[in-house]
């Protein structure tokens, strides 16, 4: 039996005592055991993608020779039974015949064995090995596979941390809340998931700790403060007095209990992982704010001067602006409870972290700021957004989230007409729901009005205009949005999703390339950018970057994505496949009629998409936007059918 190790030291080792060593000696072809091994659910690869991967300096002529020697190695040293083919173009691993520790440590994440799943982790997947010559594709999977598996890491470690402190071992739980915190050691909305948790059970020291290490770090390294909401977190910890004994946790609701988003080497693609600290860019994890943009943060809310000092920024897939507390603009300067603000932080780092949960605990904790303060109207603002996103995701009924989405927002601007938030947010609603677009062009342009440098509002302002066939109009307000926050990777992915509806398939694809190097597993940026390249003609590569968006490929547009390629590869009975989960789905959950239209017309079945189509007009689904805009409808476009449906959500030509 062929061990080998892949979480911390990457090596290879032999249960019958056969010495496997030569093969530590020779990085690419460990590398193309590894990959053999683990990558794809298919235990098979094609000769032609492995020579891509591993040689791609050579011609085929020669990469198919430097393949058949490794493979000659491998046997030699493994066993002529550990490598088997399958035809004459496909290798693969015998099953049964290697056996992998990061497996290992997957099936105990998912049995819940948790203790098992953290010995298990001993480092990072493939930790600071290197395979020189390989393709870019190969360093992209290694990436993905060790931001996979960090994230699995954490979620283990705070599921233990919660069960000792469900069992009463607060000295236990606060070790293991530290360990998680160190999955993510600069993202911030994990130091205050880790500092609240330890304030929780009693060990503040631990958790002003963990803040000056963190604060010290930022300061040292980016000359960077952390945001004024950990600030504001943090002297609530600070203001309270130290108790004698293990305190009871506090009656304000606990820092939300989910999975981290991890940060570092593994999140990003494109920058040495082996040589570079790793800088922050996703969901829910501290974005660096250079000082020269500051000024965009501080003054999105407030029409104060911008504080001169940087800070970290919580961020999102697809806004990442934060937005922040009015407390000091609001009714007339009075203050707002501490308690409500608390929660407007935690809220706001769950609307951050998406997701349906996510989203619904956003809801939740939004509200219990308004029991507290019935007029705070960020937290209005904040309800908004997350009503809209659960629109925008698909997670509620259209008819459900949108309304209230539009009402929380008017709410807002009832408590405080000088924000910029609920504007934008009514243009969201009044473009995806409404189908208004003069209301939507109102909105966008009073959000601006009201604060120029809130990038979101360009972003989705740019969105409409693209809807609206204005494609020059529109490609500047992505260019604004992106001057305003230029380390915004949701908003470079939907820049190049302009482009991409604005016929400059070049363009979006060299975009999208960037933001997913900038982090590979940017998932709505896999999905962008498989859209793309099946626009031209790509299928196969299309069709890689969906399965390559993590829990997003169960998201119901990348799940039609899938189908619609399938189809196109004349994979009919996959493609029904497709059809029958998302009848499945709609069954516990909405899933859009757009969606199952889109597989039938891929199906070449205009008949059943024309009235699956209309049952998205009913439901005013928020994809109707795209219409006109959509290439995958193209093979009905010419269907007087198609026009009706057109005219019907009142789209200009």
């Amino acid at each position: 039996m062929i061990e080998l190790h892949t979480l911390g030291t990457f090596d290879v080792r032999a249960s019958d005592g056969r010495d496997v060593h030569p093969l530590s000696t020779q990085p690419k072809r460990l590398a193309l055991f590894a990959y053999l091994a683990l990558a794809g659910s298919n235990r098979f690869h094609r000769r032609d993608t492995l020579v891509s991967i591993f040689w791609p300096e050579l011609d085929q002529t020669h990469a198919r020779g430097a393949l058949r020697q490794a493979l000659r190695f491998l046997r030699r040293v493994l066993g002529d039974d550990a490598i088997i083919a399958r035809g004459e173009e496909e290798i693969g691993i015998e099953q049964g015949a290697v056996v992998v520790d990061c497996q290992q440590f997957e099936q105990a994440c998912q049995a819940g064995r948790t203790e098992e799943a953290l010995a298990l982790y001993r480092g990072d997947f493939l930790d600071g090995f290197f395979a020189s010559d390989a393709a870019p594709a190969f360093d992209q999977w290694v990436d993905r596979e060790r931001a996979r598996l960090r994230s699995m890491a954490s979620k283990a470690a705070w599921a233990a941390a919660e069960g000792a402190r469900a069992a009463g071992d607060r000295i236990g739980a606060a070790e293991l809340a530290r360990r998680a915190a160190r999955f993510a050691p600069e993202s911030e909305g994990e130091l205050t998931r880790v500092v609240a948790f330890l304030d929780e059970v009693g060990d503040r020291a631990s958790a002003l700790a963990v803040y000056d290490e963190f604060a010290r770090r930022l300061k040292t390294e980016y000359e960077a403060e952390p945001s004024p909401e950990t600030s504001a977190l943090m002297r609530d910890v600070r203001a309270r007095t130290q108790p004698a004994s293990p305190a009871p946790p506090r009656a304000a609701p606990p820092v939300p209990n989910v999975p981290s988003v991890p940060v570092g080497s593994a999140d990003v693609d494109g920058l040495s992982s082996r040589s570079r600290r790793p800088l922050v860019w996703l969901a829910a994890v501290g974005i660096l704010s250079i000082s020269g943009y500051v000024a965009a943060f501080a003054s999105r809310h407030t029409s104060t001067p911008p504080t001169p000092n940087p800070v970290i920024r919580v961020a999102s897939d697809s806004t990442t602006f934060y937005p922040a507390d009015t407390t000091l603009n609001e009714r007339a300067g009075v203050a707002i409870d501490p308690r409500a603000r608390t929660l407007y932080i935690r809220a706001r780092y769950w609307w951050g972290r998406r997701g349906r949960a996510n989203l619904f605990r956003a809801v939740g904790t939004f509200q219990d700021a308004l029991d507290i303060e019935p007029t705070y109207a960020a937290a209005y603002s904040g309800l908004a957004d997350a009503y809209a996103q659960l629109g925008y995701g698909g997670f509620l009924r259209p008819d459900d989230a949108f309304p209230k989405a539009k009402a929380a927002a008017s709410r807002a601007l009832e408590l405080d007409s000088k924000l910029a938030e609920p504007h934008a947010t009514l243009g969201f609603v009044a473009m995806y729901y409404d189908w208004d677009w003069i209301v939507a062009e109102r909105e966008y342009e009073r959000a601006l009005q009201n604060n120029e440098r809130y990038p979101t509002a360009h972003e989705w302002f740019g969105l409409f205009l693209a809807a609206m066939g204005r494609f020059t109009e529109a490609q500047a307000e992505e260019r604004r949005a992106l001057a305003l926050d230029p380390l915004s990777i949701g908003i470079a992915g939907t820049a190049g999703w302009v482009q991409h509806y604005s016929g400059n398939q070049a363009e979006a694809e060299r975009q999208l390339r960037i933001a997913l190097r900038t982090d590979s597993t940017f998932a709505i940026g896999h999905l962008y950018l498989g859209r793309v390249l099946q626009v031209n003609g790509q299928l196969d590569s299309a069709l890689a970057h969906y399965q390559a968006m993590g829990a997003l490929r169960a998201w119901v547009p990348s799940i039609a994505g899938e189908g619609y390629v399938y189809a196109q590869q004349g994979r009919r009975d996959r493609a029904r496949e497709v059809l029958r989960q998302l009848d499945s789905l709609s069954r516990t959950q909405y899933v859009t009629s757009y969606a199952v239209a889109l597989v039938h017309v891929a199906l070449g079945e205009p008949d059943s998409a024309f009235v699956w189509l209309n049952k998205a007009v009913d439901e005013r689904t928020h994809w109707m936007l795209w219409l006109n805009r959509e290439r995958r409808w193209d093979p009905i476009r010419s269907d007087p059918r198609f026009r009706a449906i057109v005219r019907r959500v009142g789209l200009p030509d």
